[in-house]
């Protein structure tokens, strides 16, 4: 056991020591592979990590300096020494390795505390065996909670801001290319999740690319994870919009000047700040991209087509309601609307 909690240690030391070094690599492949301040067993990597994710999610150049000062700016009391410590241990040529093995003591360390906790309430509650198990994992769902606390001024500002925006005729939040949506839900809201809905074929891919690109020419920053069609597709269906032309007829039967226009108009779409990526992610998984892609290229607005398409690991709808609440969390943890088809 006492080897055990060394190799915890270890690894806890080496992810932080590798974060104040090398923050843009290690801290999103930390967020893409899952870790939380949960998954360490020291209170000082929990707070180290704490800090240096929010200094990542705010863009905060991360040096062992600027952490000490974040962190006593944050009333967190991280000696210098283990700091140090951390900074020894690094750099680390395998971080995937030391993640996975970090992983794998948080696992264990939950497992065997979760196992207390059911024996327990067992024990002292009389309740089917399924009322305990949902109590443990709406306690687990906790766990992931992102959501800051405002004052009521700052909640009553942003109230107040809102109201004066719609009196004057203005947008509440991103405007969409659509005038009546717009009058209707104040346009894309910040922290907020906007869904998408209807049958199979009836143009939500298609309404989320000219979102995407009104939101592009607008030059407005946005992250696109077109899951159903693709980025190839989507990036010819974004040009065919800016251009006025058909993308079937381009698949069948165009000339040769046609070829030409097109290709004119792929140039001009693909200057424009839209970030896209459609290789398949978890819940998770779009959290972490979604984090580094609003580090790394201020996106202002994340689209997600489609919900149906996001990686899982069953077909069960308590699933569906876990990858719903990552969804929102990543709205409020980056202050971005957030558009789902």
């Amino acid at each position: 056991m006492a080897e055990e909690l060394l190799a915890s240690y270890v690894s806890e030391d080496q992810l932080i020591g590798q974060a104040i070094m090398k923050p843009e690599e290690t801290i999103f492949i930390a967020t893409e592979n899952g870790v939380m301040p949960g998954w360490f067993s020291q209170r000082e990597s929990t707070k180290a990590y704490t800090v240096l994710l929010d200094m990542y999610v705010e863009g905060i150049e991360i040096s062992m300096p600027t952490l000490m000062e974040r962190a006593e700016h944050k009333k967190q009391n991280i000696p210098m020494e283990y700091i140090q410590r951390c900074i020894d241990c690094t750099p680390v040529a395998n971080m995937t390795g030391v993640i996975a093995r970090l992983k794998e003591m948080h696992m264990r360390r939950e497992m065997l505390e979760r196992a207390k906790t059911l024996k327990n309430f067992a024990r002292v509650m009389d309740v089917p065996p399924e009322e305990s198990i949902g109590k443990e994992i709406c306690d687990l769902a906790e766990l992931t909670e992102t959501h800051r606390k405002l004052s009521k001024d700052q909640i009553k500002k942003a109230i107040v801001d809102r109201y004066r925006a719609a009196a004057h005729g203005g947008t509440v939040g991103i405007p969409t290319p659509w005038p009546t949506l717009n009058k209707y839900i104040g346009g894309l809201i910040e922290k907020q999740v906007t869904v998408f809905a209807g049958r199979g074929g009836v143009g939500k891919s298609m309404a989320s690319a000219t979102l995407a690109h009104f939101l592009g020419k607008s030059g407005i920053s946005c992250g696109y994870l077109p899951f159903e069609d693709g980025v190839e597709r989507t990036w010819a269906r974004i040009a065919g919009i800016n251009g006025g032309y058909s993308t079937f007829r381009m698949d069948t039967n165009p000339r040769p000047d046609e070829v030409s226009y097109a290709e004119q108009h792929l140039n001009i779409v693909m200057n424009f700040p839209i970030h896209m990526e459609d290789r398949p992610m978890t819940a998770e998984q779009i959290m972490a991209w979604a984090i580094h892609q609003h580090v790394k290229n201020k996106i202002k607005i994340l689209i997600i087509d489609a919900f149906k398409d996001i990686k899982r690991a069953s077909r069960d709808v308590a699933e569906d309601d876990q990858m719903s609440q990552t969804i929102t969390q990543i709205a409020r943890r980056l202050n971005i609307p957030v558009w789902v088809s």
